[in-house]
């Protein structure tokens, strides 16, 4: 069942149908949630959806279960940066004047 799932979920990821892919990994995760490279496998799709935070999660849950994992280290590293660096206070620029949500 879990590779039937992995090889739709590849499928998808393929023709870039990211919500798909992530449906079809998120059942496989239900039914075996601490397999690694499924977490990793749904914390890459995570990543293209822009679900950072999510990302990061997965990959955390990956690293308990292979701590010695250098390439998701790295990994989750990237994302935590882009993530830190898209939440930006706009309030602090001094550039800028107008009122940013209007």
């Amino acid at each position: 069942m879990i590779k039937r799932l992995i090889k739709e979920a590849n499928s998808k990821m393929e023709q870039g149908q990211w919500n798909e892919a992530l449906e079809l990994i998120d059942k496989a995760v239900v039914l075996d949630d601490e397999n690694a490279s499924l977490l990793e496998m749904r914390a890459d799709v995570y990543h293209k959806l822009d679900r950072l935070a999510d990302a990061v999660n997965d990959l955390n849950r990956y690293l308990k279960l292979l701590p010695d994992d250098e390439k998701v280290t790295t990994k989750k590293e990237l994302i935590q940066l882009i993530l830190k660096n898209s939440q930006l206070d706009v309030y602090g620029c001094t550039n800028t004047h107008l009122d940013p949500w209007s």
